[in-house]
């Protein structure tokens, strides 16, 4: 802290005879701004309209010089920025903010609830940042740290379908089998659902999985309801089990091959039942049942609206089998036969 005195020196002349003598009549001070708040603040994981106010930070200057905060380590699981700046609207929320970063901003601005942290979503548990204090006068109160504790959030798996296809002939394909399940948190998942969302044939159309794989993963029901097309999961899983066992559904077509082609929703959901804790999450496959015996084709749509995914897009062909030969051979379309071949004319 730097103090400056002055003295004021007063000559007094008393007649023919003059005497000098130091008075001290008084003295003046730039004194440096006090911290008188400093309490941090608590957030929410994912969280982007923190205010951090006066009475979170609060500092004052006996001269009343202007407060500054010059921060020496910026946040780093999030941003710090000053509502309403930059070209942002003053609405609370980062719409073209630049960060504070290693800046400054003033206690007119906190004082004025501009200045706002917006955490990243990461599974970090605090953040700070770092600062010093000063006035007009360039008195400083340095080595200061501001707290932020990050409340943790259970965040929903995520499950993302991914199928390149496969050829469908007689019997059953395996639906997806390189979907992911991801459960950042680590936690678990309470069942799953797989459903033939349009497009089902109750009499034909059948999904199922391997139970045996199941019922190594945690997963202790399995349960197929032709009526309404869902095969039902029950148990609890990690992300990795639930994975597991989802890359073994498979569907079966048992109906006529001359039938016209026609396309399947194919459905995975994360959790069931009413005491499920799992949000659910939703990832979709089509698969087209039809003639068309070309190499499938994987194409990537959008998104589910609310559901974190990747939509593949599957085209199946199924064979038709000869019941005198017993021979199964793909259909593409009609065959052309030649001619028979006439006889030369004599």
């Amino acid at each position: 802290m730097r103090q400056a005195t002055h003295l004021l020196v007063v000559l007094l002349i008393i007649g023919s005879a003059a005497t000098s003598g130091v008075v001290f009549v008084g003295s003046t001070s730039a004194a440096a701004p006090t911290l008188e708040t400093n309490t941090g603040v608590q957030v929410a994981e994912g969280s982007d309209d923190t205010q951090i106010s006066a009475a979170d930070l609060n500092s004052s200057d006996l001269n009343g010089d202007t407060i500054t905060y010059n921060l020496t380590t910026a946040v780093s699981n999030g941003t710090l920025f000053l509502d309403g700046t930059e070209g942002g609207s003053e609405d609370g929320m980062r719409d073209g903010e630049q960060p504070v970063g290693t800046g400054t901003f003033t206690q007119a601005d906190v004082d004025a609830g501009r200045l706002y942290y917006s955490h990243d979503g990461s599974e970090s548990t605090s953040d700070y940042f770092e600062f010093d204090v000063t006035d007009g006068n360039g008195s400083t109160v340095s080595g200061n740290t501001f707290e932020i504790d990050v409340t943790a959030v259970d965040d929903p798996p995520a499950l993302t379908t991914n199928s390149a296809g496969t050829n469908y002939t007689a019997g059953e394909v395996v639906v997806d089998d390189s979907l992911t399940v991801t459960d950042s948190d680590g936690g678990t998942i309470d069942g799953a659902t797989v459903a033939i969302d349009s497009g089902l044939d109750a009499d034909v159309d059948t999904l199922a999985v391997d139970d045996s794989i199941a019922s190594n993963n945690n997963i202790t029901g399995t349960k197929y309801d032709n009526a309404t097309g869902v095969l039902t999961l029950d148990g609890t899983a990690s992300a990795a089990e639930m994975q597991t066992v989802l890359r073994t559904v498979t569907y079966t077509y048992s109906g006529e091959t001359t039938a016209s082609a026609r396309e399947l929703n194919v459905s995975f959901a994360l959790g069931t039942g009413s005491n499920n804790t799992s949000p659910q999450t939703t990832a979709q496959v089509i698969v087209t049942v039809g003639t068309n015996t070309a190499a499938p084709r994987t194409t990537i749509d959008q998104p589910v609206e609310g559901a974190t995914l990747t939509t593949a897009t599957s085209r199946l062909t199924r064979a038709r089998t000869n019941r005198a030969t017993g021979r199964t051979a793909s259909t593409a379309g009609p065959t052309r036969r030649r001619p028979a071949p006439t006889a030369p004319r004599r």
